[in-house]
């Protein structure tokens, strides 16, 4: 267990969802999508505390099922779809001043396992970095995305020469959504894990599924039973 730096973990579970109904209580191999990120959290050797912020009564009733204390609903505002994920974080920790480090897990990344969590406050601590995410190799390069202006195409990156091959142009990462580290004073003062001096974690492309439609779903409960499978 980490004893240098007191850690919060606080992972964003609420009820709607506009592409996948009810989706963090959706059962996946036959457990809740949230629970998958609650197991990783507390697994993890560095994490100190875990919060789940939701507004939703079922996910509040599996937090606790796994003796995580949920003192109160999510408010309104912040349950929109509108609202994000920072205004969430920025509302927790108004109330939690004793912690140094705190790290936001998704449950929509449910292959995202302890390991990877440890590996990368591991690579946070070495770095004595401020904030890190985790990215995955992005397969199609923005080099080669467009936009439509009028009635024609318009490159994103003009100063580019868009006829280049691919094993030319400069190697591309995206955020995967499935880790986000930051040091409590610097995410106060930049309201956000990104900056120009944030690091990153990379995990491979086949773990960084964050599910946002009933086909990365299934994609994610496929690759889970896969695994599931392999250790039987």
């Amino acid at each position: 267990m980490n004893s240098q730096y007191k850690i919060l973990a606080i992972i964003p579970a609420r009820k709607g969802s506009k592409g996948i109904p009810s989706k963090n209580t959706k059962l996946i191999c036959k457990k809740p999508l949230v629970t998958w990120t609650i197991e990783a959290a507390q697994k993890s050797k560095y994490i100190n505390k875990i919060i789940v912020s939701t507004d939703c009564q079922k996910v509040k009733a599996i937090a606790e099922s796994y003796n995580i204390n949920v003192p109160r609903l999510r408010p309104d505002n912040l349950s929109t779809d509108s609202a994000s994920s920072d205004d969430v974080i920025k509302h927790e920790l108004k109330e939690r001043k004793n912690f140094d480090i705190v790290c936001m897990l998704q449950p929509t990344s449910p292959l995202r396992d302890f390991k990877d969590i440890d590996d990368a406050f591991e690579k946070f601590f070495k770095l004595n970095a401020n904030a890190l995410v985790s990215v995955c190799k992005d397969n199609h390069s923005p080099y080669w995305s467009f936009e439509i202006n009028g009635s024609y195409l318009k490159t994103l990156f003009p100063d580019k020469k868009i006829n280049k091959r691919r094993q030319e142009l400069p190697e591309t990462y995206k955020l995967n959504g499935a880790i986000y580290i930051a040091r409590i004073d610097f995410y106060r003062k930049n309201s956000s894990f990104l900056s120009n001096k944030t690091i990153p974690y990379i995990m491979p492309f086949n773990k960084s599924i964050d599910i946002d439609t009933n086909e990365d779903f299934n994609i994610a409960e496929k690759t889970l039973a896969k695994g599931k499978s392999s250790l039987s």
